[in-house]
């Protein structure tokens, strides 16, 4: 995917050379690719791009093909250019790590929720037994693995079975 955006904004910078030569826009085809690319594969393919763009560009830039700038305006115009990859590469990866965090608040908050509803349902449990315990007419006793009594109801007391 990366390599193909690249492909596409590379196509379309040499399609307008014949159009407007050194005038037409040097950079603006690959800022939609570097923006797309990571936002959508992440940082390492947006950083692949910001570095063919650049060594895309900078083998276009006048005189072509020598991989050196001899006017200052456009060495400043190329270097904004390469800032502003980069720029855009750390503001599309502050989004994914923030769109994780997010996601990772969510489930922590979607779990608390569910062990706060399942501690409310236990509490409702234990009250309903604790109320069935303590109306019975008859008597009940509960005795651990031991044999020793854990707890007898009041039906239990007042019938004087322990």
């Amino acid at each position: 995917m990366a390599l193909g955006l690249f492909l596409v904004a590379a196509l379309a910078r040499l399609a307008l050379l014949g159009w407007g030569g050194d005038d037409a826009p040097r950079y603006i085809f690959f800022y939609p690719a570097v923006i797309f690319v990571t936002l959508y594969a992440g940082l390492w393919p947006g950083l692949l791009i910001v570095a063919l763009s650049t060594a895309f560009t900078l083998y276009w830039l006048e005189p072509v093909g020598t991989l050196q700038v001899e006017r200052p305006v456009v060495l400043i115009g190329f270097l904004l250019f390469v800032f502003t990859n980069f720029l855009i590469v750390w503001i599309c990866e502050n989004m994914h790590r923030a769109t994780r965090r997010a996601a990772k608040a969510e489930t922590a908050a979607s779990m608390l929720e569910t062990v706060n509803s399942q501690a409310a349902a236990l509490k409702d449990s234990e009250q309903r037994y604790r109320s069935i315990f303590e109306a019975a007419v008859d008597a009940i006793v509960t005795i651990d693995e031991a044999g020793i009594i854990e707890s007898v109801n009041p039906a239990g007391e007042r019938k004087s079975v322990v």
